[in-house]
């Protein structure tokens, strides 16, 4: 991998870090999320609400 790559997929890793770090936020607060599947159109990721206990 040279130094062209490196850079190309920082910025996907960053974002592939943010949705995971709310996903687990979500889901610590009680909700199921879903991330959708690379180049999806609409959102990021799915919520379906809070679980029932």
């Amino acid at each position: 991998m040279d130094e062209t790559d490196i850079h190309r997929q920082r910025p996907q890793i960053t974002g592939n870090a943010g949705l995971n770090y709310a996903a687990w936020q979500l889901s610590r607060r009680g909700w199921h999320v879903m991330p959708t599947i690379r180049n999806a159109r609409g959102t990021l990721s799915k919520e379906t609400g809070r679980s029932v206990s």
